[in-house]
């Protein structure tokens, strides 16, 4: 069932001076019900209950900054909000950027591309980062990430969507097809039009 429109909440910088940005590219809830909010120009919360929306990290100057594009936004068990943004993965914890994760082309247990394109945080409580350059897997205890990318069996690097079947499959969009990911055998089932 569709809410009817007058029960709709339309958010915008006209209504919110606090919104960073209308290019709102990602929202996601919270497990005290706040609705985070990614822009083109940062991030905000959006309370439901006092129906006012806080910056909490937003672009100096309203400039386009690329660790201030949220492209995309998850929550965890630990009530964390992950960014992933144009320059990294950021890691919001009670209202606060403490950690930005990022590529190091020195070190293959880092993120494999800046440019995060996707999360999901998996049954298992596993996050799941998709970039331009592969999917990565963030191992909480290490802080390290586990690289997937075509020479692991992906059609394409270029990572669009991931969820999760039944039977703990990824399923993950890619610029070249979809592939069933078989995350206990690392088996890569694609699927494409040719």
């Amino acid at each position: 069932n569709i809410t009817p429109k007058q029960k709709w909440i339309h958010i915008s910088t006209e209504q919110f001076k606090e919104l960073p940005n209308n290019n709102i590219y990602s929202f996601t809830e919270d497990a005290s019900g706040l609705i985070w909010i990614g822009t083109y120009m940062g991030l905000c919360h959006y309370s439901v209950q006092t129906k006012t929306i806080t910056p909490v990290y937003v672009s100096p100057n309203k400039s386009v900054v690329s660790g201030y594009i949220i492209r995309t936004l998850c929550s965890d068990e630990q009530n964390n909000i992950w960014c992933g943004t144009d320059d990294g993965l950021h890691l919001v914890q009670n209202g606060k950027l403490v950690k930005t994760f990022r590529s190091n082309e020195k070190d293959s247990s880092s993120l494999s591309n800046n440019r995060i394109t996707t999360l999901f945080i998996d049954r298992n409580k596993k996050l799941w980062i998709g970039t331009k350059e592969g999917l990565n897997l963030f191992d909480a205890a290490t802080e390290k990430f586990k690289r997937y990318t075509t020479q692991n069996g992906l059609p394409n690097d270029v990572i669009g969507s991931i969820t999760e079947d039944a039977k703990e499959n990824l399923w993950i969009g890619t610029n070249n097809g979809l592939v069933k990911f078989n995350v206990k055998t690392n088996a890569a089932t694609i699927y494409t039009t040719e």
